[in-house]
């Protein structure tokens, strides 16, 4: 069972703002975040999805690895195609043995990429859906006066594009770690 990240994050944030406000010589001397840079959602977001994000991971280190051994393949291709220097010239069975080198390599290579992006787009959607309904439940908690000071679009945009840039851009922070 998945924890809502929604309370995460605002637990988090509400524990950071009472334990700062009630000592306030201990905040002036601890360094804090700046304004417009609250990191409690993104902190509850790995620390609910941050174990099927790596499942996911974990299949896209091979699919890299991989990826390192078409170059020899090709040396491999060269050589039996152009022997220079060779003894005897290479059998049907060794050029048979290259091309099943290279569809195995494609094979695994397509089956992990296509698990990797399966495992990581889910997690981006559990993300959408999770972030949508947090901002749809704060949009129903404010009030009158602060519904005035936001627009419908403001909010909308919010719900929309904003989230979608965020789920966007999970499925490629793998590329990022290595």
């Amino acid at each position: 069972r998945r924890q809502d990240p929604c309370s995460t994050a605002s637990s988090s944030a509400s524990s950071s703002s009472s334990s700062s406000s009630s000592s306030s010589r201990s905040a002036a001397a601890a360094p804090s975040t700046p304004p417009g840079h609250n990191t409690a959602l993104l902190s509850a977001i790995w620390r609910v999805y941050r174990q099927p994000f790596v499942a996911g991971g974990l299949w896209k280190l091979p699919h890299d690895l991989i990826s390192f051994v078409s170059p020899f393949l090709i040396k491999m291709l060269y050589q039996y195609v152009d022997p220079k220097g060779a003894a005897a010239p290479a059998g049907w069975r060794q050029g048979l043995l290259i091309c099943f080198y290279f569809f195995a390599s494609q094979l695994l290579t397509s089956i992990t990429l296509h698990q990797y992006f399966d495992r990581v787009f889910v997690v981006s959607m559990h993300v959408r859906s999770a972030l949508i309904a947090c901002m749809y439940r704060k949009a129903l908690r404010l009030s009158h006066a602060s519904r005035q000071r936001k627009s419908l679009g403001e909010l909308i945009n919010l719900m929309s594009v904003d989230v979608q840039r965020l789920t966007d851009l999970i499925p490629y922070l793998h590329n990022l770690v290595w």
